[in-house]
């Protein structure tokens, strides 16, 4: 957990060197014990990050899904495919990294001057359209992790629930073991793959997530 607990902050800080495609260990490299709730955690945060890699060491633990429990499995199963479902945003998100120099990845003092966008180290937008404040920490009693969250001005969308919150004000908000606090602002527009069978990489079916507002892409 300490270490997971810096991972968020290390692709949106590489940014400012011009390092914009970071790779976590997902679930640690070596060491560790198979905890199941430490690995989903780990990989919710991966798929929300530049390079989604499960990797270990031949003599660490290893990191398929199926070693760590049926809930563990469909969550983490579930995740991996809407990571690759979300390949047209992560895209062309690249794109605009290699012809604008802007990253996938961007701590919050990118788009806001504000003191808590400085101290929101545990946040950073992903793309254009989505923030995401990855679960660092274990669940309480009621099954659920508690994280803080700083919302900018403006209509923040639980990309998962639907939920809106207001911005310019920080929340302490609960995530289930199936999800993690991840935000449309206003008026986002996410392309993502269709739902369908297989590992297609093909562009020509797409399914369009538009949140209310004002916004184009």
């Amino acid at each position: 957990w300490k270490s997971l607990k810096l991972q968020p902050w290390l692709p949106a800080l590489a940014t400012n060197v011009g390092y914009t495609w970071w790779s976590h260990d997902i679930g640690g490299h070596m060491f560790g014990k198979g905890d199941p709730e430490l690995y989903v955690r780990w990989l919710q945060c991966g798929v929300f990050s530049p390079i989604d890699r499960l990797h270990s060491t031949k003599n660490g633990i290893s990191k398929e899904p199926w070693l760590y429990g049926e809930e563990a499995e469909k969550i983490a199963a579930d995740f991996m495919r809407l990571r690759h479902r979300l390949l047209p945003y992560l895209y062309t998100a690249n794109v605009r990294t290699a012809e604008e120099g802007i990253p996938l990845c961007a701590p919050m003092y990118y788009g806001w001057d504000s003191p808590f966008a400085f101290d929101a180290k545990n946040e950073y937008t992903f793309g254009s359209e989505l923030l995401v404040a990855p679960v660092v920490t274990k669940a309480k009693r009621d099954g659920s992790a508690r994280t803080k969250v700083w919302f900018p001005k403006g209509m923040w969308t639980d990309f998962f629930t639907g939920e809106v919150y207001h911005g310019e004000r920080l929340a302490v908000l609960k995530s289930p073991f199936d999800r993690i606090p991840v935000f449309a602002k206003e008026g986002a527009i996410v392309p993502m793959l269709a739902a369908r069978e297989g590992n297609s990489q093909l562009f020509d079916a797409l399914e369009v997530r538009v949140f209310k507002g004002d916004g184009e892409y």
